[in-house]
C-alpha cells in the first residue's frame, strides 16, 4: 500500500481523495465460518482500508487538504444471519472512519 501511495504522489504530485471501496462477501451459515475465510476477508475489508489511511494521512495533512472517502455498508451497522465476516468487517471500516483524525 505505500508503494500505491508513493506513485500516485510520484505521477501526479499529490492525493487528493483516495476511495476505499472494497468488500467480499461470503454468506455462510456461522457454525461453517473458518479462521481461514475470516482472516482473508478482514485482511480484504477492513486491513486494506487501514493501511490506505495509514499511508495516505501523512500526505493529506502535509498539504492541508484532501479527504478520504471509505465506502461502507449498512451491515456494518446492522447484522445480517449468515453473513458474519462481511459485517464485522464493514462495523471494523465504519469505527476505523470514525477514529480518524479530523
Amino acid at each position: 500500500m505505500a508503494k500505491m501511495v508513493e506513485t500516485v504522489i510520484d505521477e501526479f504530485g499529490k492525493i487528493d481523495a483516495p476511495v476505499n471501496n472494497v468488500g467480499v462477501v461470503s454468506v455462510t451459515p456461522f457454525v461453517y465460518l473458518t479462521e481461514g475465510k475470516w482472516g482473508f476477508v478482514m485482511d480484504v475489508d477492513l486491513e486494506g482500508i487501514f493501511l490506505c489511511c495509514k499511508y495516505v494521512i501523512p500526505h493529506i495533512m502535509a498539504q492541508k487538504a484532501g479527504k478520504i472517502v471509505n465506502i461502507g455498508s449498512v451491515n456494518g451497522r446492522e447484522g445480517m444471519p449468515g453473513n458474519v465476516y462481511y459485517c464485522c468487517s464493514k462495523a471494523g471500516g465504519h469505527m476505523l472512519t470514525d477514529a480518524l483524525p479530523k
